[in-house]
């Protein structure tokens, strides 16, 4: 069994966002990571497909934000309500991200980063989620970062580019 509040730094990527641009998550510091857990949980009364990407940047304000494109697992499940809890399958034809197939209901993706895949290879130590359009304003997204430490006891730092 994993106990998320003893195992797992919780924190907040998306707020729940009722509109139709494409959104950013915060970004947080992945350095003493071991791994990122991102769940977004998409509402889509309006049918629509949207594109969920992964990025890394120097620091917390985005800057030389690119597409992450190695490290990632991914599951989702799109048609969660309408299919009586469909299990999540998991989603292999891109390692950058995932995109969800144009329907209506509760959709979500949960995906498992491993920092060290991109920190070997570039300078860049900050970590977002982000979510394409959504097809109309009814429509909603939210996301959450679970940060499972490389060592225990250390604290994460997050940006809060999203607060007002």
């Amino acid at each position: 069994m994993i106990n998320l509040k003893e195992n797992f730094h919780c924190m907040p990527a998306i707020p729940p966002t009722s509109a139709n641009a494409g959104r950013t998550g915060d970004y947080i510091l992945m350095e003493n990571a071991h791994a990122i857990w991102t769940i977004v949980t998409l509402r889509r009364p309006t049918a629509g497909g949207c594109a969920v990407t992964h990025e890394v940047a120097s620091d917390f304000a985005g800057t030389g934000s690119s597409a992450v494109s190695t490290g990632i697992l991914t599951w989702a499940s799109s048609g969660h309500l309408r299919n009586r809890g469909e299990y999540l399958r998991p989603k292999t034809s891109s390692a950058v991200g995932y995109t969800f197939p144009s329907a209506t209901g509760i959709a979500f993706m949960i995906s498992r980063f491993d920092p060290a895949a991109v920190m070997a290879k570039t300078s860049n130590t900050h970590y977002t989620v982000k979510t394409g359009t959504l097809a109309s304003a009814n429509d909603g997204v939210t996301a959450m970062y679970f940060v499972e430490p490389r060592y225990k006891g250390v604290e994460y730092l997050l940006a809060t580019t999203s607060s007002t």
